[in-house]
């Protein structure tokens, strides 16, 4: 499903659009966004992955969104915002701070993205891109934080590793990861 398509879900305009520009063709970047503004702003969401789709991501978006990578990943919106910078960095450096972030979660964040269906789905689709990578989409650092990644998820425990989304992430890191001999 692709949210840049759908139209403003089941919600009134009646909050203030002051914000909006009509004259602009840019739209706001994800700084504009706090983690509880997310609900509220499905339109500039929508926004920002059209303009990530068309134009590719830049420092700024991808600071943003990877700044913010829990908040984006458990948003039924914003994991696609995450999942737009994953699939669309243009450089391995960009794709660097990809895997820094993700590489940076502490456990407790970890534990809420594998629980969590939206975020689930976002770690999933790191992990297969990682995995997936030709030579020099990532460099062999961001390769083993890709790796690390996935070696923490298979260790936390148990109770979030039984959850669905847990044990959907999990299939995938080993599918991933798990080589014969390692």
């Amino acid at each position: 499903m692709d949210p840049t398509n759908h139209a403003a879900s089941g919600t009134s305009s009646s909050s203030s659009s002051s914000s909006r520009s009509s004259s602009s063709s840019q739209p706001p970047a994800a700084a504009t966004f706090s983690a509880g503004d997310l609900d509220r702003n499905g339109e500039a969401l929508r926004s920002l992955i059209r303009r990530i789709k068309e134009h590719g991501v830049d420092q700024e978006v991808l600071r943003d969104v990877m700044g913010n990578l829990v908040a984006f990943s458990t948003h039924w919106l914003g994991s696609y915002a995450v999942e737009a910078c994953i699939l669309r960095c243009p450089t391995p450096a960009h794709r660097g701070v990809v895997a820094s972030a993700f590489a940076a979660l502490r456990d407790d964040e970890l534990a809420q993205l594998v629980q969590d269906e939206y975020g689930a789905c976002v770690l999933q689709r790191f992990l297969q891109s990682a995995a997936a990578a030709k030579d020099g989409f990532l460099e062999q650092e961001e390769q083993e934080q890709a790796r690390e990644l996935a070696r923490r998820i298979e260790e936390l425990p148990g109770t979030v590793l039984e959850q669905a989304h847990a044990m959907q992430t999990v299939k995938v890191a080993r599918r991933m990861y798990t080589r014969r001999g390692d």
